[in-house]
């Protein structure tokens, strides 16, 4: 039975604020979801902000992690963007909540940093395959993994992502497969 999805994602992209809005479904090890801008920079992908931050629902999803019994997930993302010969291009910093709601999964996001060199109406068109792999700490789990995004102007990028989470770990890694974008008019859905 698929748990439904509520996703919220704030903050500021390289000085200009954001926000977008979306629903999904979580289905087993499947994720869907469907965000939309509701404000936008124009130098800016949302794409790239959601496929940075749904690590944490695709290891809770996976058991990867367990959730803790009485709070709601805390996560923070921290993702380096690298550009041609590993050159840095920008960072992302997300911190987000899951929290169980009677109707599912309410997810609020935030973009603590967001600095990305992106040109103008430049989009994320898919995310390679990619495993994340746990790392344990004394008093959280930690997530690592690193991913290749291609964009509409035929850059690849790599994704480095590192995610903390207050879960305790249930397995050594997760492998993923590709992502794709799909878009039609302003809204973008990742499968």
């Amino acid at each position: 039975m698929p748990t439904n999805l509520d996703y919220l994602l704030r903050g500021c992209s390289n000085g200009h604020p954001v926000r977008f809005q979306g629903r999904g479904a979580l289905t087993g090890r499947r994720l869907r979801i469907a965000v939309r801008p509701t404000e936008s920079a124009l130098d800016f992908d949302h794409s790239l902000a959601l496929a940075s931050c749904t690590d944490q629902l695709l290891a809770l999803a996976s058991g990867l992690v367990e959730p803790p019994h009485h709070d709601g997930l805390v996560a923070r993302t921290r993702a380096e963007v690298l550009g041609e010969g590993g050159v840095a291009v920008g960072t992302l910093v997300v911190l987000a909540t899951v929290a169980r709601r009677k109707s599912g999964l309410a997810i609020c996001a935030q973009l603590a940093e967001a600095s990305v060199a992106m040109e103008v109406g430049e989009k994320v068109m898919s995310v390679e395959a990619r495993t994340i792999r746990v790392l344990p700490t004394r008093d959280a789990t930690a997530l690592a993994s690193a991913a290749t995004v291609s964009t509409s102007r035929g850059r690849e990028l790599t994704l480095l992502l590192t995610t903390r989470l207050n879960a305790g770990s249930a397995r050594k890694h997760l492998a993923l497969q590709a992502i794709r974008i799909h878009r039609v008019r302003n809204q973008a859905s990742v499968q």
